[in-house]
């Protein structure tokens, strides 16, 4: 029943809204250099929030309900992370900031497509304030270059850049299931 779905979910809602909240307020609360690290599990479901950042209990979904009900998670999501953004950026001294995905969006379609077409690469946005990043240097950046190129940048460091890749762990038969057995296989999406 939704009064049960509610009570098992408002736990993690109030994690939700209290990062959001403190990445916000962080600034505000501390003016030492600091670094801080958030994983939000947004706009990995639970599907939670409408786009707009109403709360909605939503029970099982099904197949075709997973992309619209992310899609809407994913448009709160990016309402929060801008103005979270936007108050970093209003902030004395102008902080360095990187947001990233630990994965990409993963969804397939239907048991005839191959999920590694519909299967994203990492998000990554960097924002180092006062450096202008060379664009041949690094045209591309993966995650296992994210503090190398951080470091390089304004700690003096000569660390070398590893190959950009990205791979997707998945068992294609039971993608859907999100079950991790024997017949896990890395696949090289780099390319894609």
């Amino acid at each position: 029943n939704s009064e049960q779905e509610a009570s098992t979910l408002q736990p993690v809602i109030e994690n939700r809204i209290c990062a959001f909240n403190e990445l916000s307020n962080m600034r505000k609360n501390f003016s030492h250099p600091m670094f801080v690290y958030a994983h939000l599990i947004m706009p990995h479901g639970p599907y939670i929030f409408d786009s707009k950042g109403d709360i909605v209990y939503n029970r099982a979904l099904s197949d075709e309900e997973i992309p619209p009900a992310y899609l809407a998670q994913l448009q709160y999501t990016d309402i929060k992370i801008q103005e979270i953004v936007e108050e970093l950026l209003d902030s004395e001294p102008t902080p360095i900031i990187i947001i990233q995905s630990d994965h990409g969006v993963r969804f397939q379609v239907d048991e005839k497509v191959d999920p590694l077409k519909h299967s994203f690469l990492n998000f990554g946005a960097y924002y180092f304030p006062d450096k202008e990043l060379d664009k041949d240097e690094y045209s591309v950046i993966t995650p296992v270059n994210t503090f190398r190129m951080l470091f390089n940048e304004y700690f003096g460091t000569d660390y070398e850049l590893l190959e950009n890749r990205s791979f997707l762990r998945m068992d294609i038969e039971s993608f859907n299931r999100y079950e991790v057995d024997n017949s896990t296989k890395f696949y090289d999406v780099t390319d894609f």
